[in-house]
């Protein structure tokens, strides 16, 4: 880890990503803090396309000036607690996509402890985070034949996007394999009815 001196402001990508090429880095964290909006980005430089790999945090509320008791707190635990999530989705992605042996276990511990820092933060980004956590969760514990396991993740992603066509997709797949077939149908329905192209019984 390097921590750099320079003061980069939040739109400042390019000469971001340019220092981060430099140290051949994996993961960069930077933004700044006007008084009146707080912006940290977070960018996983070596997975680009993993869920929650490109996340910037907005505050406006709970800035020095409008709130300065809300301000430290946001600074000393609620931004590190967001940042560690997503550094720990990272790493648990880091597990499964594209290894020859993939650690499915690992990667299901370390997304838990991800959920856990999300607890109580509340922004787009992280609600995004959040129902992404839930269904690899469910992803994960399916395909290590955990399904109970899964199928509570699945409908937890669902509690909090009820549109998600995917996990409705699979939960129902899940009451498939438990012999659960009106509970299977109506996960398959919703699917379908969420989105008219999609659906397992084809």
């Amino acid at each position: 880890m390097e921590i750099e001196p320079f003061a980069f402001r939040s739109e400042e990508r390019q000469k971001v990503q340019e220092l981060a090429n430099h140290y051949n880095a994996t993961h960069i964290i930077w933004g700044q803090d006007t008084g009146v909006r707080i912006e940290v980005n977070f960018l996983n430089l070596e997975k680009p396309d993993y869920d929650a790999a490109d996340v910037t945090i907005s505050e406006t509320a709970r800035t020095q000036i409008a709130d300065p008791e809300a301000y430290s707190m946001f600074v000393v635990e609620d931004s590190p607690e967001q940042l560690t999530a997503f550094s720990l989705f990272a790493l648990a992605q880091a597990q499964y996509i594209g290894k020859s042996e993939p650690d499915l276990e690992e990667a299901a511990e370390l997304l838990l402890k991800a959920l856990e820092s999300l607890e109580g933060q509340e922004n787009e980004d992280i609600f995004d985070a959040q129902v992404a956590a839930l269904f690899q969760l469910g992803w994960l514990h399916q395909t290590l034949g955990n399904l109970d396991q899964a199928a509570h993740f699945y409908s937890e992603a669902i509690k909090l996007f009820p549109s998600y066509v995917r996990a409705h997709d699979n939960l129902g797949l899940i009451h498939l394999q438990k012999q659960n077939i009106e509970q299977a149908m109506a996960e398959f329905n919703t699917a379908i009815e969420l989105n008219p192209q999609y659906g397992s019984l084809q």
